[in-house]
Parts: structure tokens; sequence; C-alpha cells
């Protein structure tokens, strides 16, 4: 593996957060989740549509699923000061800041992409 990160790395595959042995916690968990609303799929580009899998786009209904998964489950595989940090779709980030505040994360911000549209939702739970 490249860049001296040999035996630092391990990966589990699985659904989400399942596949993580009992305890495991990080630092940082960084997500790509699917965002696309289901019924939006067919109607984007070709090069997307056409050679992603299905998986890797559907966001359920409404393109917020994988983001209520990880702001219910994502607290207890995170350090003390770990933190989230996900890409969201154009025009989801209120909505998403809502489910994480929902379920007591902190949201520390949402960074733009070169084009100026929120891209990057950063967030830690909340600690009582």
């Amino acid at each position: 593996m490249a860049a001296g990160v040999t035996g630092n790395i391990q990966f589990h595959l699985g659904d989400g957060f399942a596949a993580l042995p009992s305890g495991l916690s990080f630092d940082l968990i960084v997500a790509n989740p699917p965002y696309i609303p289901s019924a939006e799929i067919d109607a984007l580009a070709p090069e997307v549509r056409d050679y992603d899998p299905r998986p890797a786009l559907d966001g359920g209904a409404d393109g917020l699923d994988f983001f209520r998964r990880l702001a219910a489950e994502g607290a207890r595989h995170l350090r003390p000061a770990g933190r989230l940090m996900t890409e969201i779709g154009d025009g989801q980030a209120e909505q998403i800041d809502e489910i994480f505040v929902r379920h007591k994360w902190v949201v520390e911000k949402v960074e733009a992409d070169y084009s100026g549209r929120p891209r990057v939702f950063v967030a830690c739970p909340k600690r009582v």
C-alpha cells in the first residue's frame, strides 16, 4: 500500500457500521454515501447513471436514508474528540443539519465545493 500506511488501515466489508467489530472506534469517519433520491436516478447524466452501481447512488425516497443511519449510529464509533465528515448532495445541507441535531450532534460546518455549493458536512457528537 502506498503512502506508508501499511499496517495502519483495516478494511471491513459490510453494510454501514454492522461490519465493525464491537467497541471499534475512530478519530474520523469519512463517508461518501448515496444521496440521490431514488426517483431522480434515471435522470442523472449517463456517465453517472450507467456506470456507478445503483446502491452507490440511491439514497432512498428523499436521498437522506444513509444520513439518518450515520446520525443514529455514528457517535458510538467515534472517540471523544472524533469527527464525521461526509459529502452531501446539492440542496440537502439544511435537512441533514436537522437530522444530525435531532440525534444530538454538533454541526461544525458545511464546506462549499469549487462551484460554491454546500458539499462537505462536518459534525461531532454532543458530549455530555
